[in-house]
């Protein structure tokens, strides 16, 4: 997932299907198996069945606001650090509440640069999921 963002030019449905399915646990399943071309149904391992993932998969490549509900659902109180010119990121990072200078591995995601914005949180948000054990 991270190599797929950081290859990444630009916003795209396919990582969005596959942060939700890494990130969120949500699944992807035919809704019957005698008709494979049907439009898959989302649901999430709490078993709710939601609609087509035009609609129910929100976009985090491409809006700052889904990636941003992507960030605080996984990273309740952390701050966002960054600088962008002309909508790209330089130097965008993520803080958690317990950050402190002389231990920041733990509660830090590693500087991001050179993505859209919204691709730059949703980076940062998966690499501190991977630094902490989560991803």
């Amino acid at each position: 997932m991270i190599e797929a963002l950081e290859k990444a030019n630009g916003p795209s449905r396919e990582l969005d299907e596959a942060i939700a399915i890494t990130v969120l646990g949500m699944s992807k399943r035919n809704r019957l198996a005698e008709y494979p071309d049907v439009d898959p149904v989302w649901e999430i391992r709490d078993g709710k069945t939601y609609g087509s993932p035009a609609v129910m998969i929100d976009r985090f490549t491409a809006s700052v606001d889904d990636a941003l509900r992507l960030l605080n659902q996984k990273f309740p109180g952390w701050r966002i650090c960054f600088e962008a010119v002309d909508g790209i990121a330089y130097d965008l990072f993520i803080l958690g509440p317990l950050y402190r200078d002389d231990y920041p591995e733990r509660e830090s995601s590693p500087p991001i640069a050179g993505k859209p914005i919204a691709m730059a949180l949703v980076l940062a948000a998966i690499k501190a999921l991977q630094a902490r054990g989560d991803a």
